[in-house]
C-alpha cells in the first residue's frame, strides 16, 4: 500500500512539472511567433524586375502599420467587480476586458500601469447607472469611454495611446 501511495505521489509530481514545462514552452513559442511576424522582411537577393516593382508597391502600402500587422489581444485579469446604485438598491457589475493592440511592447506597458488602469476603470464604472449598463448603446458608450480612459493613461505615461480598442469578454450585472 505504501508503494502505491508513493508511486501516485511521484506520478502526480511528474504530471504537474510536465504541465508547467508545456505552458512555458507554449508561451515561448507564442512570443517567438509574435516577434517573427513583426520582423518579417523579404529575403535578400530576390530577383528584380516585376517582383521588385511589386515589392516597392507593397512597401508603399505598409505606411499604415495597423492594417499590415496582426492584432494582439491582451486580457485584463482578474475581472473588474464594481457596485453601483440603482433606485436605492446596490447592484454589481462583473466585467472582463481584452485590449486590442498592434505593438507587442504594449503588453508590458499595460502590465506596468495595471493598478492605475484598474483604479480609473473602477471609478468610471461606479458612476454609471443601471440604465447605462443594460442597453446595447450604453455598453458601446462605456466601451468607448474605457478605451479613451486607458489610452489617456498610456499616452500620459509613454507618449503612445498603445491600444486600439477594448472588448467585453464577460459582462454580468446582478
Amino acid at each position: 500500500m505504501m508503494i502505491f501511495v508513493l508511486g501516485a505521489g511521484f506520478g502526480g509530481y511528474l504530471l504537474i512539472t510536465q504541465m508547467q514545462k508545456s505552458n512555458q514552452e507554449a508561451l515561448a513559442v507564442a512570443q517567438a511567433v509574435v516577434t517573427a511576424s513583426n520582423q518579417q522582411k523579404p529575403a535578400e537577393g530576390e530577383e528584380e524586375g516585376e517582383e521588385g516593382e511589386e515589392d516597392e508597391e507593397e512597401e508603399e502600402e505598409e505606411g499604415d502599420v495597423q492594417e499590415t500587422r496582426e492584432p494582439i489581444f491582451i486580457p485584463m485579469r482578474p475581472a473588474l467587480i464594481v457596485n453601483f446604485p440603482d433606485d436605492g438598491e446596490i447592484r454589481y457589475l462583473q466585467l472582463t476586458l481584452d485590449f486590442k493592440a498592434y505593438d507587442p511592447a504594449v503588453v508590458a506597458t499595460l502590465d506596468t500601469y495595471k493598478p492605475v488602469i484598474r483604479n480609473n476603470l473602477v471609478i468610471l464604472l461606479s458612476n454609471k447607472g443601471y440604465e447605462d449598463l443594460v442597453t446595447a448603446k450604453g455598453k458601446e458608450k462605456i466601451r468607448d469611454e474605457i478605451t479613451e480612459a486607458v489610452q489617456e493613461i498610456l499616452e500620459e505615461s509613454t507618449g503612445d495611446p498603445g491600444i486600439d480598442s477594448v472588448y467585453f469578454t464577460e459582462f454580468v450585472i446582478q
